[in-house]
């Protein structure tokens, strides 16, 4: 299972390297500070 910081790195490195990607969104619960963290938490992404 990848780290969230390996996550976070991918969904950036994707952006990068495509031209037409001019901004990245994450929302959800990860994007809460009232949420509770836990290991089946998924990252909700918008390119």
């Amino acid at each position: 299972m990848r780290t969230e910081q390996a996550i976070m790195d991918l969904v950036s490195e994707v952006a990068n390297q495509d031209k037409h990607i001019r901004a990245v969104a994450l929302y959800g619960s990860r994007t809460s500070p009232n949420a509770l963290k836990d290991v089946s938490q998924d990252f909700d992404v918008m390119y």
